[in-house]
């Protein structure tokens, strides 16, 4: 991942090597919001997943412990 320093002076001259290593950092930057992106995509579905599981446990607690309606207890856990 080592690039070659971006000069910034260079810009003014606008030679080759410069929009070359221009283009090396566009890309990297292009590569790194993809993975921002599934990342937090991965972990929205971790969430909803882990939120579910919990309704499902409280659900089934609830049942055998006959705790009256789950409505109050699933609409709080969906607001978490």
């Amino acid at each position: 991942m080592g690039h070659p320093p971006l000069e910034f002076s260079e810009c003014y001259k606008d030679s080759p090597d410069f929009r070359d290593t221009l283009k090396c950092y566009e890309l990297e930057l292009d590569r790194t919001s993809k993975f921002l992106k599934e990342l937090i995509k991965d972990g929205n579905s971790v969430i909803t997943a882990i939120k579910d599981e919990q309704l499902e446990n409280i659900c089934k607690f609830s049942t055998l412990c006959g705790v009256g309606s789950t409505a109050g207890i699933r609409g709080a856990v969906l607001q978490m």
